[in-house]
């Protein structure tokens, strides 16, 4: 299970098949195959009424039993840091958590996790759908165990990853890719 990337179909389950990954959604919080107790009612009520669910519920149903975490929230270390924060205390020690920035300093980003060996940097290029490649940014701290298993998942989802030192510029595209990528554009729309 992994928590969702924006650009991706959100949170859910990527079982491993041979070296495909297939997908599941998770379901919505309040369906009939979520959690029986995000529609318990009020008492003495005859009809299920839906909880108001927090932003902490709401984190924590997609982030319990998840093996890999991709943030992609405002470019600021402290939301960021604090997030991770979070994160850090609902899942297992052993998930990968990864930040989209590539701005910020991972070390500052990631201070406040608890093994900071299974953090790391991972952007996918946009638009996720037509560019294949995802940067993958280690940091000082970040083990060659948790980068090769983050590889190894984007390979599963068709993704190439490219690994960028901690220093590196981020990925940009070349002149040829982007009139290749604008000549895509134009035939979807």
């Amino acid at each position: 299970r992994f928590a969702g990337h924006p650009h991706s179909r959100g949170a859910g389950t990527a079982r491993m098949h041979g070296t495909r990954a297939r997908w599941r959604p998770n379901p919505p919080p309040n369906s009939a195959l979520g959690d029986p107790r995000a529609t318990a009612g009020a008492e003495g009520e005859g009809s299920a009424r839906p909880r108001r669910q927090t932003k902490e519920t709401l984190l924590s149903g997609a982030v319990t039993d998840a093996e890999l975490v991709i943030e992609a929230i405002v470019e600021d270390a402290q939301a960021k840091n604090s997030l991770f924060k979070s994160i850090a205390s609902i899942c297992s020690e052993d998930a990968l958590l990864c930040t989209s920035s590539i701005s910020l300093d991972l070390e500052q980003v990631f201070a406040e996790v608890p093994h900071p060996e299974r953090t790391l940097g991972l952007r996918h290029l946009f638009p996720v759908y037509l560019i294949k490649l995802a940067e993958v940014t280690p940091h000082s701290h970040t083990s060659p165990a948790t980068i090769g298993k983050v590889c190894r998942f984007l390979g599963s989802v068709g993704k190439e990853p490219i690994t960028r030192g901690t220093g590196d510029l981020p990925y940009r595209l070349t002149e040829l890719e982007a009139t290749q990528l604008q000549k895509s554009w134009k035939q979807i729309n």
